[in-house]
Formats: structure tokens, sequence, C-alpha cells
């Protein structure tokens, strides 16, 4: 346990190991021909995260909203950084359209209408952009059945303001299915029939895919994978091991200890000040002691409480401030937070 840090909550952001994380992920990728597209949505695209990714070698950024997505093209442009490709994963709304087309070079779409929105926008804007076809793999979702593609690409290949970029999925984000082989042949195989003689490129996956390259088993395709998890956490999202070369220390949260006392039934109950405000629903993982000895019981609005199940000889006392390595989504959470402080740390 550390002490006297804050009585707020407070995330940790570990720069130089994210930057490992990065330049291990984007020469691990690009030795078998495929390109690195970091995900940011989670950090909401902070400029102190995209500049370690950036020192690690990784020129494509994604975010899904429009609000924390700008950031990736502002921040190039403070930066007077080149080669930058700032993609938007999620269609705009019409309201957000004009300035989704300023902001993104590349989107990706699951309908012929957004396709035609954005083709619109940015003809109007004298710009020509990338778009992606989702297709449907598995994970029920959003995306082109294989059946409604050759319309789309038919609809979409006569807008001038646009380049067709190629095809891709998601898996593994809706309903937790495993990323097969069979999703990435299935893509070779799609892009094949209908981009036949053209440069065509292929979006394989997320995070999940790793789970794939680490076994040898990735198809090889020209493309991209679109990872966030993993360079944050440095696990897939199958397995959830931590992926070989990866670091997995790169955030931590602080959070104090309001009491810690026994209640009626005998077992000390420990009051931490980090609720649903802070992390949502995210799992946190205690690092000061092992996770059967901290268990989590509930969680409030402000409050989380623990069941104290460790060694007689340890006393968690009102004032000590316990660190935890946070999931995905409380990691989400936290950085969303305006009531989680951050703290970003060089090694």
């Amino acid at each position: 346990m550390k002490h006297s840090f804050s009585a707020s909550p407070r995330l940790a952001v570990n720069l130089t190991a994210l930057t490992e994380n990065a330049r291990f992920l984007n020469n691990h990728i690009s030795s078998k021909g495929i390109s690195l597209n970091a995900v940011t949505k989670c950090f909401l695209s902070h400029e102190r995260i995209l500049d370690a990714y950036y020192r690690g070698g990784i020129r494509t950024f994604s975010d899904s909203r429009l609000i924390s997505g700008r950031n990736i093209r502002i921040w190039a442009q403070n930066r007077e950084l080149k080669g930058v490709t700032a993609c938007l994963l999620k269609p705009p709304s019409k309201a957000e359209m004009e300035e989704a087309v300023k902001y993104f070079d590349r989107f990706y779409v699951s309908t012929i209408e957004a396709g035609k929105a954005i083709a619109k926008e940015a003809l109007k804007q004298n710009r020509r952009v990338e778009l992606v076809l989702m297709v449907e793999t598995g994970d029920l979702r959003e995306g082109f059945t294989e059946g409604e593609l050759a319309d789309a690409v038919d609809a979409l290949k006569k807008e001038k303001s646009i380049i067709l970029w190629g095809i891709g999925t998601n898996v593994a984000c809706l309903n937790k299915n495993s990323f097969s082989k069979a999703n990435v042949e299935t893509l070779i195989e799609i892009s094949k029939k209908y981009f036949l003689n053209k440069q065509f490129q292929i979006s394989g996956g997320n995070s999940s895919s790793l789970f794939l390259l680490k076994k040898g088993e990735l198809p090889v395709f020209k493309g991209e994978l679109r990872i966030g998890e993993a360079l944050l956490l440095g696990n897939d999202t199958v397995s959830y091991e931590l992926y070989p070369g990866l670091k997995g220390d790169a955030f931590t949260l602080f959070a104090e200890v309001i009491e810690a006392r026994k209640k009626g039934y005998g077992k000390i109950r420990v009051v931490i000040s980090i609720g649903k405000a802070d992390i949502g629903s995210g799992s946190i993982a205690p690092l000061d002691f092992r996770s059967e000895e901290l268990i989590e019981v509930r969680r409030s609005s402000d409050h989380t409480v623990f069941e104290w199940n460790g060694h007689k000889s340890v006393e968690i006392k009102p004032g000590a401030v316990v660190r935890f390595r946070p999931s995905y989504f409380a990691l989400l959470s936290a950085f969303a937070s305006p009531l989680v402080g951050k703290v970003f740390m060089d090694e």
C-alpha cells in the first residue's frame, strides 16, 4: 500500500510502457506484412498517449466518436506531424457529418446510405476519403452480409470523392465469440470476389486476433489490425493473458481507504473511495494483496466495498491508499470521468 497520495481516485499512466508496447506490436505485426491501426477511444485520443504511440512507430489511429476522435487531427496538426491517418470507427450522424469529414481520413461503414452521405460531404469539401465496408462474420453487431456487399460496392465505387479501401469485420466485440482463422479466410475470399483486380485491403480484426497470431494461425493478408486493449493492457481479448513482449503495467488506479472495521458477522469490511462514477462496472484487481485477500462485495456510485480475508498481521487503516490494475472497461470509465485525476509519467 502507498500513503499520502490523494483522497480522490487517481489514474497513473506509464507512458514509457505504452511506447514500448507500441514499438513491439508495430514491429511484430509489420513483420507479418500487416499494418497496425491503434484504437484510441479508451483514452479519448489524449495527446500524451498519442505521443507515446507515435514514438513507438504508429501512424494510423482510430476513435469511434467525433468529440474525442477529432483530437487525433488536432494533435497531428499542432505537432506538425506528417503521414498521420485519422479514422472514425462508427459512422457519423447527419449533424456530425461536416465536422467528421473535416477531421477524418477513413470511415468504417455498414450501410450504403452512410457511405453516400460521407461521399456527398467529402465532395462538398473537395476531399477524397477512404471507406472500409464492414462485413458481418458472426458478431451480429453491424456489417453487410455477403449478399448485400455486391450492391454496396457497385453503388459506392461510382463516388469520385471516396476510395474503397477494402472490407473489415468486428468479432469478439459484442458476443465475445472467439476470433477464428475462418473469419479472416472469409474476408480474404470475399475480397477476391468483389475487389478482383483492384487494390484492396482487409481490416482483419481487433485485439482478439492476437490470439491467432500467437498460435501461428493468422492467415496472411494485406491490410491492418485495429488494436486497442492489447496496446493498453498487454493482453489479447480471447485468453486475457499477457501477450509475449507486451507490458501489462501501463495503468495503475489509486484509491483511498475510507473505512475498515468489523461488521455484524465478524468479517472486516474495507470501503474504498472509488465507485461506478469513476470506473463504471469494470473490474479492478488489487496490486498490494492477493485477489483472494481483498474480495469485492458491492459497488455504489461513490464507494466500493471489499471483504478482507488476508493475514491478521496486516492492518488496513483509513487514509491508506490501495493500488489496482483496471480492466479495459474500468480504464475506459476512469479516463472519461473528470472525477479521476490523471497523472502521466515517463520512467
